[in-house]
Protein backbone atom coordinates (compact mmCIF):
# COMPACT_ATOMS: atom_id res chain seq x y z
CA UNK A 1 0.00 0.00 0.00
CA UNK A 2 2.88 2.38 0.78
CA UNK A 3 4.14 1.95 -2.76
CA UNK A 4 0.73 2.76 -4.19
CA UNK A 5 0.36 5.86 -2.04
CA UNK A 6 3.73 7.07 -3.30
CA UNK A 7 2.69 6.46 -6.91
CA UNK A 8 -0.52 8.35 -6.37
CA UNK A 9 1.20 11.28 -4.67
CA UNK A 10 3.76 11.61 -7.45
CA UNK A 11 1.19 11.47 -10.21
CA UNK A 12 -1.24 13.68 -8.33
CA UNK A 13 1.51 16.21 -7.79
CA UNK A 14 2.09 16.28 -11.52
CA UNK A 15 -1.58 16.96 -12.10
CA UNK A 16 -1.80 19.64 -9.45
CA UNK A 17 1.06 21.84 -10.59
CA UNK A 18 -1.42 23.58 -12.88
CA UNK A 19 -3.10 26.77 -11.73
CA UNK A 20 -5.81 28.42 -13.80
CA UNK A 21 -8.33 31.18 -13.23
CA UNK A 22 -11.27 30.34 -15.50
CA UNK A 23 -12.86 33.75 -14.82
CA UNK A 24 -10.01 35.66 -16.42
CA UNK A 25 -9.53 34.13 -19.86
CA UNK A 26 -7.74 36.32 -22.35
CA UNK A 27 -7.33 36.15 -26.12
CA UNK A 28 -4.23 37.67 -27.68
CA UNK A 29 -1.81 37.33 -30.56
CA UNK A 30 1.87 36.47 -30.27
CA UNK A 31 4.88 35.21 -32.19
CA UNK A 32 6.50 31.83 -31.46
CA UNK A 33 10.30 32.01 -31.51
CA UNK A 34 11.22 28.60 -30.07
CA UNK A 35 9.68 25.19 -29.49
CA UNK A 36 10.95 23.50 -26.33
CA UNK A 37 9.09 20.22 -26.76
CA UNK A 38 5.78 18.89 -28.04
CA UNK A 39 3.64 20.92 -25.66
CA UNK A 40 5.74 23.95 -24.64
CA UNK A 41 6.85 26.97 -26.68
CA UNK A 42 8.57 30.32 -26.15
CA UNK A 43 7.21 33.62 -27.48
CA UNK A 44 9.12 36.61 -28.80
CA UNK A 45 8.65 38.29 -25.43
CA UNK A 46 10.44 35.40 -23.73
CA UNK A 47 7.17 34.14 -22.26
CA UNK A 48 6.90 30.35 -22.01
CA UNK A 49 3.55 28.82 -22.95
CA UNK A 50 2.26 25.34 -22.03
CA UNK A 51 -0.42 24.05 -24.40
CA UNK A 52 -3.71 23.24 -22.71
CA UNK A 53 -5.71 20.04 -23.07
CA UNK A 54 -2.81 17.78 -24.04
CA UNK A 55 0.35 16.10 -22.85
CA UNK A 56 3.19 14.79 -24.98
CA UNK A 57 5.84 12.30 -23.94
CA UNK A 58 8.88 13.65 -22.12
CA UNK A 59 12.21 14.39 -23.80
CA UNK A 60 14.03 11.07 -24.20
CA UNK A 61 10.82 9.05 -24.35
CA UNK A 62 9.45 7.57 -27.56
CA UNK A 63 7.41 10.00 -29.68
CA UNK A 64 8.84 13.11 -27.99
CA UNK A 65 10.99 14.04 -30.98
CA UNK A 66 8.14 13.48 -33.44
CA UNK A 67 5.83 15.78 -31.48
CA UNK A 68 8.52 18.45 -31.17
CA UNK A 69 9.30 18.32 -34.89
CA UNK A 70 5.63 18.58 -35.80
CA UNK A 71 5.05 21.55 -33.52
CA UNK A 72 8.21 23.26 -34.77
CA UNK A 73 7.13 22.84 -38.38
CA UNK A 74 3.63 24.16 -37.71
CA UNK A 75 4.18 27.23 -35.55
CA UNK A 76 7.84 28.08 -34.95
CA UNK A 77 8.44 31.59 -36.29
CA UNK A 78 4.70 32.08 -36.83
CA UNK A 79 2.06 34.47 -35.60
CA UNK A 80 -0.48 32.66 -33.42
CA UNK A 81 -3.59 33.41 -31.43
CA UNK A 82 -3.80 32.25 -27.83
CA UNK A 83 -6.72 31.65 -25.51
CA UNK A 84 -4.97 32.21 -22.20
CA UNK A 85 -6.40 30.24 -19.27
CA UNK A 86 -3.93 31.15 -16.51
CA UNK A 87 -0.42 30.15 -15.48
CA UNK A 88 1.28 27.38 -13.55
CA UNK A 89 3.66 27.40 -10.60
CA UNK A 90 6.59 27.49 -13.04
CA UNK A 91 5.33 30.85 -14.37
CA UNK A 92 4.38 29.31 -17.70
CA UNK A 93 1.32 30.68 -19.43
CA UNK A 94 -1.40 28.04 -19.93
CA UNK A 95 -3.15 28.52 -23.26
CA UNK A 96 -4.86 26.98 -26.24
CA UNK A 97 -2.96 27.96 -29.36
CA UNK A 98 -4.46 28.53 -32.79
CA UNK A 99 -2.79 29.22 -36.13
CA UNK A 100 -5.46 30.29 -38.56
CA UNK A 101 -8.08 27.53 -38.49
CA UNK A 102 -5.73 25.05 -36.83
CA UNK A 103 -6.41 24.20 -33.20
CA UNK A 104 -2.88 23.08 -32.34
CA UNK A 105 -3.75 20.88 -29.34
CA UNK A 106 -6.41 19.07 -31.34
CA UNK A 107 -4.09 18.63 -34.33
CA UNK A 108 -1.38 17.05 -32.15
CA UNK A 109 -3.94 14.60 -30.75
CA UNK A 110 -5.33 13.88 -34.22
CA UNK A 111 -1.83 13.15 -35.53
CA UNK A 112 -1.28 10.59 -32.77
CA UNK A 113 1.47 12.70 -31.18
CA UNK A 114 -0.23 13.84 -27.95
CA UNK A 115 -2.57 12.51 -25.29
CA UNK A 116 -5.58 14.37 -23.98
CA UNK A 117 -4.87 15.80 -20.55
CA UNK A 118 -7.50 17.17 -18.18
CA UNK A 119 -6.30 20.31 -16.49
CA UNK A 120 -8.65 22.96 -17.87
CA UNK A 121 -11.27 23.85 -15.24
CA UNK A 122 -13.88 24.95 -17.77
CA UNK A 123 -13.27 21.91 -20.04
CA UNK A 124 -14.30 23.92 -23.07
CA UNK A 125 -12.50 21.70 -25.56
CA UNK A 126 -12.23 18.43 -23.62
CA UNK A 127 -15.10 16.58 -25.31
CA UNK A 128 -13.73 17.49 -28.75
CA UNK A 129 -10.22 16.36 -27.77
CA UNK A 130 -11.48 13.09 -26.27
CA UNK A 131 -13.39 12.21 -29.45
CA UNK A 132 -10.33 13.08 -31.53
CA UNK A 133 -8.08 10.92 -29.38
CA UNK A 134 -10.42 7.94 -29.61
CA UNK A 135 -10.40 8.15 -33.42
CA UNK A 136 -6.61 8.39 -33.44
CA UNK A 137 -6.33 5.25 -31.29
CA UNK A 138 -8.87 3.28 -33.30
CA UNK A 139 -7.25 4.28 -36.60
CA UNK A 140 -3.68 3.62 -35.37
CA UNK A 141 -2.51 7.13 -36.14
CA UNK A 142 0.92 8.53 -35.50
CA UNK A 143 3.78 7.54 -33.26
CA UNK A 144 1.63 6.88 -30.19
CA UNK A 145 -0.90 4.54 -31.78
CA UNK A 146 0.70 3.05 -34.91
CA UNK A 147 1.27 -0.45 -33.53
CA UNK A 148 -1.44 -3.06 -33.94
CA UNK A 149 -2.18 -6.42 -32.36
CA UNK A 150 -2.04 -7.98 -35.82
CA UNK A 151 1.68 -7.24 -35.86
CA UNK A 152 2.43 -10.04 -33.42
CA UNK A 153 6.16 -9.23 -33.24
CA UNK A 154 5.23 -5.88 -31.66
CA UNK A 155 3.30 -7.42 -28.75
CA UNK A 156 5.23 -7.82 -25.50
CA UNK A 157 4.30 -10.18 -22.72
CA UNK A 158 3.50 -8.26 -19.54
CA UNK A 159 6.45 -9.79 -17.70
CA UNK A 160 8.89 -8.80 -20.46
CA UNK A 161 8.29 -5.04 -20.33
CA UNK A 162 11.08 -4.02 -17.95
CA UNK A 163 13.51 -3.64 -20.86
CA UNK A 164 11.09 -1.40 -22.78
CA UNK A 165 10.72 1.57 -20.43
CA UNK A 166 10.02 4.86 -22.29
CA UNK A 167 8.82 2.93 -25.34
CA UNK A 168 5.32 2.95 -26.81
CA UNK A 169 4.32 -0.69 -26.72
CA UNK A 170 1.57 -3.27 -27.00
CA UNK A 171 1.51 -5.38 -23.84
CA UNK A 172 -0.47 -8.59 -23.38
CA UNK A 173 -1.28 -10.68 -20.37
CA UNK A 174 -3.98 -11.85 -17.98
CA UNK A 175 -5.48 -9.32 -15.58
CA UNK A 176 -5.43 -11.31 -12.36
CA UNK A 177 -6.78 -8.51 -10.18
CA UNK A 178 -8.48 -5.12 -10.42
CA UNK A 179 -7.84 -2.86 -7.42
CA UNK A 180 -8.84 0.68 -6.58
CA UNK A 181 -7.15 3.24 -4.35
CA UNK A 182 -5.94 6.83 -4.16
CA UNK A 183 -8.01 7.88 -7.17
CA UNK A 184 -6.51 5.20 -9.42
CA UNK A 185 -7.75 1.84 -10.71
CA UNK A 186 -4.99 -0.77 -10.99
CA UNK A 187 -5.18 -3.65 -13.47
CA UNK A 188 -2.58 -6.09 -12.16
CA UNK A 189 -1.17 -8.53 -14.71
CA UNK A 190 -0.16 -12.17 -14.21
CA UNK A 191 -0.51 -12.11 -10.41
CA UNK A 192 -2.15 -10.18 -7.61
CA UNK A 193 -0.46 -7.16 -6.05
CA UNK A 194 2.36 -6.99 -4.96
CA UNK A 195 3.53 -10.00 -7.00
CA UNK A 196 2.23 -8.75 -10.36
CA UNK A 197 4.85 -8.08 -13.02
CA UNK A 198 3.01 -5.22 -14.78
CA UNK A 199 0.19 -2.77 -14.09
CA UNK A 200 -2.18 -0.76 -16.25
CA UNK A 201 -3.45 2.29 -14.37
CA UNK A 202 -6.60 4.34 -14.97
CA UNK A 203 -7.00 7.72 -13.29
CA UNK A 204 -10.43 8.64 -11.92
CA UNK A 205 -10.45 11.67 -14.24
CA UNK A 206 -10.90 9.22 -17.13
CA UNK A 207 -13.65 7.14 -15.50
CA UNK A 208 -16.39 8.64 -17.67
CA UNK A 209 -14.69 7.06 -20.67
CA UNK A 210 -15.27 3.58 -19.18
CA UNK A 211 -19.07 3.29 -18.98
CA UNK A 212 -18.88 -0.49 -18.44
CA UNK A 213 -16.37 -0.11 -15.61
CA UNK A 214 -12.87 -1.57 -15.38
CA UNK A 215 -13.88 -4.77 -13.58
CA UNK A 216 -14.90 -6.31 -16.91
CA UNK A 217 -11.19 -6.90 -17.58
CA UNK A 218 -10.57 -9.03 -14.49
CA UNK A 219 -9.56 -12.62 -15.32
CA UNK A 220 -9.39 -11.69 -19.00
CA UNK A 221 -6.44 -11.87 -21.37
CA UNK A 222 -6.03 -8.43 -22.87
CA UNK A 223 -3.63 -6.27 -24.86
CA UNK A 224 -3.01 -2.67 -23.77
CA UNK A 225 -1.33 0.03 -25.82
CA UNK A 226 0.62 2.95 -24.43
CA UNK A 227 3.88 4.38 -23.16
CA UNK A 228 5.65 2.03 -20.75
CA UNK A 229 6.89 3.91 -17.69
CA UNK A 230 8.14 2.71 -14.34
CA UNK A 231 8.01 3.41 -10.64
CA UNK A 232 10.79 1.93 -8.53
CA UNK A 233 11.53 -0.54 -11.30
CA UNK A 234 7.94 -1.71 -11.81
CA UNK A 235 6.62 -1.19 -15.37
CA UNK A 236 3.20 0.30 -16.03
CA UNK A 237 1.06 1.88 -18.74
CA UNK A 238 -1.50 4.63 -18.22
CA UNK A 239 -4.87 3.93 -19.85
CA UNK A 240 -7.00 6.90 -20.86
CA UNK A 241 -9.57 5.25 -23.10
CA UNK A 242 -11.07 1.77 -23.67
CA UNK A 243 -9.79 1.98 -27.24
CA UNK A 244 -6.31 1.30 -25.76
CA UNK A 245 -7.50 -2.14 -24.63
CA UNK A 246 -8.27 -5.19 -26.74
CA UNK A 247 -9.76 -8.27 -25.11
CA UNK A 248 -8.37 -11.56 -26.43
CA UNK A 249 -10.75 -13.95 -24.63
Amino acid sequence: MEKRVLIALILLGFLLFYISDSDQHETREANVTRVIDGDTVVLGSGERVRLMGIDTTEIGEECSEEATWWLTDKINGSEIEMEVMGEDIYDRTLAYIFKGDLHISKELVEEGLAYTYYFDPDERYIEELVETERRAIEENRGCLWSKTVKDSEDVLHACDTEDHISEVSLVKGVVEEVNYGDGITYLNFEDEYPNNCFTAIVWDSYRDRFPEGKEIYEDRRIVVEGLVTEYQGDPQVEIRDPAQIETLN
